[in-house]
């Protein structure tokens, strides 16, 4: 079978690699249908963000199980399933105290499937039942290749704590942006969304009270469409947007560092953030949010159409090539394994 990595060189390669086999009583198999390609892939092919090199790549997928051993309770052959890449010990003190997205059990950090182990750009797929969820009947495989990606977002928000008082800016309507924008408009009482790209703007618009490109929403025009007030909520779903965060928030505002780049830096002034109490957020991974965004996928009306782009594995190179020029009419691009 064929599996996407990227080698050592950064480089998009498709490789024949072996199918994997159940060696455990625990473990199950499953057939990948969908899998999502995620900004952190795009962050490291432009090399903002290290990551183990020739491994196979992916960690949003949705499949069907095809095998499983004796032990396996939760799942059955035929189930439709996502799977979690965020592969926790369960053993380590972070785990033991409920805190698994900070794990260190994998040689001091969390095994991350398609990040520093074998991941989901794959049609066969092996691994413990703990990380594998069933989904309902009525959520389309389209939907739930979104399950993993909304599991960050509800994680973000929560620590945000956005009540319906708070208005909320986001920057960058992405696939994550986009999620973030779909959550917030049922929460908070505005939501607002910045996006450079035109066919995401345009697609935003459908989510938001006002959709602008960066150089549109002047300080002035926020506290026109926001009663005299700047955001109390901004959400960089880029993450090296910090100098518009600073400029657009609310006295008491959160600041939700949501997307990642590891080469940018940002020079700040303590003590400007603690007059004004304004708080950074950094909520690190999501924490066992699967079976909470496999429900709110249910309830979002429509959520297979922010997938605008399906590819076979043969034509990687073209779908990341189109997602990198910034030009791209896609909010979110997956690969299809038939």
């Amino acid at each position: 079978m064929k599996g996407l990595i990227f080698n050592k060189n950064r480089e998009i390669e498709v490789r024949e690699v072996n199918e994997p086999r159940i060696c455990s009583k625990c473990e199950v198999k499953i057939e990948i249908k969908y899998s999502g390609i995620c900004g952190t892939d795009l962050q490291v092919l432009k090399g903002n963000l290290e990551c183990k090199s020739d491994i196979i790549r992916g960690h949003e997928a949705v499949g069907i199980v095809t095998e499983v051993g004796v032990n396996v309770k939760n799942v059955k052959v035929n189930d439709r399933v996502v799977i979690d890449p965020n592969q926790y010990c369960g053993k380590c003190f972070y785990c033991r105290n409920d805190q698994t997205n900070f794990c260190e059990g994998d040689n001091g950090k969390l095994a991350v499937a398609g990040m520093n182990k074998d991941g989901l750009f794959v049609k066969y797929f092996v691994c413990d039942e703990t990380f594998v969820y069933k989904i309902p009947d009525d959520l389309s495989l389209e939907a739930a290749v979104l399950v993993e990606p909304l599991a960050c977002v509800l994680h973000n928000i929560k620590a945000a704590n956005i009540q319906p008082e708070d208005s909320v800016l986001i920057i960058g309507s992405g696939p994550m942006g986009m999620l973030c924008q779909l959550i917030c408009k049922r929460i908070a009482g505005l939501t607002v969304s910045i996006e450079k790209n035109d066919f995401r703007k345009r697609i935003s618009q459908r989510f938001v009270d006002y959709a602008y490109y960066p150089g549109e929403l002047t300080t002035e025009k926020v506290k026109k469409i926001n009663d005299g007030k700047k955001f109390d909520v901004i959400i960089d779903a880029v993450g090296n947007q910090m100098e518009i965060c600073e400029a657009m928030i609310e006295k008491e505002g959160r600041i939700v560092i949501l997307g990642i780049d590891t080469s940018y830096n940002f020079k700040f002034n303590p003590a400007h953030y603690q007059n004004n109490g304004i708080r950074i957020i950094g909520a690190g991974e999501y924490n066992l949010m699967f079976e909470k965004a496999i429900k709110c996928a249910t309830k979002l009306e429509n959520l297979e159409g922010l997938v605008t782009k399906i590819y076979p594995i043969e034509k990687s190179k073209e779908a990341f090539k189109e997602l990198l020029s910034g030009d791209m009419e896609s909010v979110k691009t997956v690969f299809e394994f038939q």
